[in-house]
C-alpha cells in the first residue's frame, strides 16, 4: 500500500502539465554540413540622419553563389545581432547557406541591422535605446531609413535587385511589427514579410493594422506570421491573420505552444523561408477577391491603377519677366468599380470625391462628413466617373514623429511624403 501511495504521488507531480510547451529543436537545415559553401559576414557601423543622433551596427551576409553581374535578392532582419549569430537561436546565415545551396532560395544578400542607440552625453550617463521608437511606430519613417540610408550603402558594395518582389523583411517581437509596417506602408520596397512573435498591440499604434488591412486598398504582399499560445500577444496575431484572410492576402499563421521567445520560430525558420520565397520568379499579386474587403471589391476597379493628372501651370511674371512655371498639387484619378453602391458613408478630411471625365470642375465631398451620393455631385452614369484624390500643399508635410497621420476620408493616403511618390493608397471609413 505504501508503494502504491508513493507511485501515485510521484505520478501526480511528475506528469506533464496540460498544454505544456512542446520541445522545439532546430532541424538539419540549421546545422553546418560538409560540402555546403559558406557565405561571408561583414560588420559595419552607421550614423543615421533620419533618426538623428543614433548609431547602430549592421552586418551584411553574402552567399558564396553571389555573382556581381547578376542582381541579388535582399532580405532585411531587424535586431540583426540576434539573427546573424551562428551560435544563437535562429542561425540565419547557416540556414541561408543550406537553402541557397539546395536551390530552395534564390541568391539572397542578408542585411542584419540593430536598432539605433543615442550616444550617452557623458561618462555618468547611459545611452538611450531607440528600438521602440523605430520598431513600434506606425508610418513610413523606418522603411524610409532602410531605403534611403542602409540599402543604398549596401548597394554600393553589391548588386542588389531594385524589384520589390526581390526584397523581404523580417523581425521578432517588435521587429515583427516593424517588418509588417515597412511592407504595408512601402509595398514599392518590400513584398515579403516574416514576423516572429509580433505584438500588434497598442505600444505606439500597431494595434491599428488589422483595421487598416480591412479598410485600406490591398497591397501586393505575402505575409508569414508565427506566435505561441503562451504569448500574451497571440490574440493580436489571430486578429491580423483574420483581417488578411478577409482581404484575400497570401498569408500564413503558424501557432506553437511557446511564449514570447525564439524557440518555436527558430525551429521553423527554414520552412518559413521556403514558404515566403516559393515561386520566386513569379511576382506577388495584389489581392482582388477578398470576401470582406469592401473597398477593393466594391469601390475600386481591381484591374485599373491610379493615373496621374498633374499638369504644369503657367502664371504671372517672374522677377526677370515672362511666365513662370508652378507645379499644381498632385491629382490622381482611378476608375471605380461598377459594383459601387449608390451611397456610401464618409467622413472627409481631405479634398476628394468624384470627377466627371472631361469636366473642368471637380466636385469635392462634404468635409463635415455624412452621406456621399453620386447623384448629388453630378448628373451622369457611373461609367463617366473617376475617383479623385487631390493633395493640397499643406497636406504634403510629413506626419508627426512616430504617430499615425489622422487623415480620414473616402480616399486617403496615410503614408504620404513629398518624395515617396510610389503610388496611392485608398481608404474608406466604414464601421468595423
Amino acid at each position: 500500500m505504501l508503494r502504491l501511495t508513493i507511485a501515485l504521488t510521484l505520478g501526480l507531480f511528475l506528469r506533464p502539465a496540460a498544454g505544456a510547451a512542446e520541445d522545439y529543436i532546430p532541424g538539419p537545415d540549421s546545422e553546418r554540413h560538409e560540402g555546403v559553401p559558406k557565405g561571408t559576414v561583414t560588420k559595419y557601423e552607421w550614423t543615421s540622419k533620419i533618426y538623428p543622433g543614433t548609431v547602430r551596427d549592421y552586418w551584411i551576409y553574402v552567399p558564396a553563389q553571389y555573382k556581381p553581374e547578376r542582381p541579388a535578392a535582399t532580405m532585411v532582419f531587424q535586431d540583426g545581432a540576434t539573427f546573424v549569430n551562428e551560435t544563437g537561436a535562429f542561425r540565419t546565415t547557416i540556414v541561408f547557406d543550406n537553402l541557397i545551396h539546395k536551390g530552395d532560395l534564390p541568391v539572397i544578400i542578408g542585411v542584419f541591422i540593430n536598432p539605433g542607440v543615442v550616444q550617452h552625453a557623458g561618462p555618468q550617463t547611459q545611452g538611450r535605446f531607440n528600438r521602440s521608437y523605430e520598431y513600434d511606430a506606425v508610418g513610413d519613417r523606418y522603411p524610409r531609413f532602410l531605403m534611403e540610408e542602409i540599402l543604398p550603402e549596401v548597394g554600393k558594395l553589391y548588386n542588389l535587385s531594385p524589384d520589390p518582389n526581390d526584397r523581404a523583411i523580417s523581425g521578432s517581437s517588435s521587429g515583427g511589427n516593424c517588418s509588417f509596417n515597412a511592407a504595408f506602408s512601402r509595398p514599392d520596397a518590400f513584398r515579403r514579410v516574416l514576423s516572429f512573435i509580433g505584438g500588434f498591440t497598442n505600444l505606439r499604434g500597431d494595434h491599428i493594422y488589422p483595421s487598416l488591412v480591412r479598410k485600406m486598398e490591398t497591397r501586393p504582399l505575402r505575409v508569414f506570421l508565427q506566435d505561441g499560445t503562451a504569448d500574451v500577444n497571440i490574440n493580436s496575431n489571430y486578429e491580423l491573420k483574420l483581417a488578411l484572410d478577409h482581404a484575400g492576402y497570401d498569408s500564413k499563421l503558424v501557432v506553437g505552444t511557446e511564449g514570447h521567445n525564439s524557440k518555436h520560430g527558430s525551429a521553423i525558420l527554414p520552412d518559413a523561408l521556403r514558404w515566403l520565397w516559393r515561386d520566386y520568379t513569379k511576382p506577388i499579386a495584389k489581392p482582388k477577391n477578398g470576401e470582406r474587403h469592401f473597398l477593393t471589391t466594391n469601390v475600386l476597379d481591381p484591374d485599373k491603377d491610379w493615373e496621374s493628372q498633374n499638369r504644369p501651370r503657367w502664371q504671372g511674371h517672374g522677377l526677370q519677366g515672362g511666365l513662370r512655371r508652378r507645379q499644381r498639387p498632385d491629382v490622381w484619378t482611378r476608375r471605380p468599380s461598377l459594383r459601387l453602391p449608390e451611397r456610401a458613408q464618409t467622413d472627409c478630411g481631405v479634398v476628394a470625391g468624384w470627377q466627371r471625365i472631361g469636366a473642368r470642375r471637380r466636385c469635392p465631398i462634404e468635409r463635415s462628413g455624412g452621406e456621399l451620393s453620386r447623384r448629388n455631385l453630378f448628373h451622369g452614369s457611373l461609367e463617366q466617373t473617376r475617383l479623385v484624390y487631390r493633395r493640397e500643399r499643406k497636406q504634403a508635410r510629413r506626419p508627426r514623429r512616430d504617430s499615425f497621420p489622422q487623415w480620414r476620408s473616402v480616399l486617403a493616403r496615410p503614408f504620404l511624403s513629398e518624395r515617396d511618390r510610389y503610388g496611392w493608397t485608398v481608404g474608406l471609413v466604414i464601421p468595423d
